[in-house]
């Protein structure tokens, strides 16, 4: 079955100073913003295009939400969901009911499906699996009919992957390959995943008290220069080809290496 990453959810606390931090890194745009399902929950959100993959950030509206129940634990911005597309939305039932993985949520609106299952069952972030016809097809409900106008890809292109943290990553690793029907790859520096759409899951290790969070990002860089001497306006921290913000680290890889990297 196909299985891709479509969208990264991040929990922050203030929704406005992180859209601008991801508009002014990266150039990008909102294509849409608190929407109704999302503030059902007490929740506040924008999606941002990175390519015809997205960004969400979440933040709380008020009290006692589990976004802010999160953002405590974490001790900060974090990512708090991983959204998955597939072309068999029924196909999974049955294999994450044998692999004893606790769906908490399941939904559909029109051709759009989801399937939320619980951090405790994989580990690291909540994980949900989601169809909105076939991908690829340009639909996507959760960023508005009108994603594709708002899309700008001058900087970056493009997500190829993200990155768990465990003190084991070994196990998680594993168990997300147990959940996600997918290989394990190993390498000399860390543990992954592959995607049918060229994205990968990795795991990476984490200090013994730090707890699992999603703490990376890959984007496709186009012009890596320009968003690194962005960063550095904004007085976040950048380590060669990489970002510190919202409590991630964003790795952007240049398409061609560092020739495009030029501002």
């Amino acid at each position: 079955m196909y299985l891709g990453l479509r969208q990264v959810c991040i929990a922050v606390r203030d929704l406005e100073p992180a859209i601008r931090t991801l508009s002014t890194l990266f150039d990008v745009e909102c294509c849409l913003r608190d929407d109704l399902h999302v503030a059902r929950h007490g929740l506040r959100n924008a999606v941002v295009p990175f390519g015809s993959s997205f960004i969400e950030l979440i933040a709380p509206a008020r009290e006692g939400t589990a976004v802010g129940r999160y953002l405590e634990h974490a001790g900060g911005d974090r990512g708090y969901m991983l959204i998955l597309e597939t072309d068999d939305f029924d196909g999974w039932k049955d294999h994450l009911a044998a692999v004893d993985a606790v769906v908490v949520r399941e939904s559909a609106d029109g051709s759009y499906h989801f399937r939320q299952i619980h951090p405790k069952s994989v580990g690291g972030v909540l994980l949900s699996i989601d169809a909105d016809g076939t991908p690829g097809d340009g639909c996507w409900l959760p960023a508005g009919p009108n994603w594709k106008s708002c899309a700008r890809t001058a900087r970056v292109s493009g997500i190829g992957g993200v990155q768990l943290q465990s003190p084991a990553p070994h196990r998680l690793a594993v168990r997300w390959g147990q959940v996600l029907d997918r290989a394990v790859k190993k390498t000399a520096e860390a543990r992954s995943i592959e995607l049918s759409d060229a994205t990968d899951i990795a795991f990476g290790p984490g200090p013994s008290d730090a707890g699992e969070f999603m703490t990376k990002v890959k984007l496709r860089g186009v012009n890596v220069g320009a968003c690194l001497a962005a960063a550095t306006t904004l007085g976040l921290k950048v380590t060669n080809d990489s970002i510190d913000a919202l409590g991630m680290r964003f790795d952007l890889e240049a398409r061609h290496g560092r020739a495009e990297n030029a501002l």
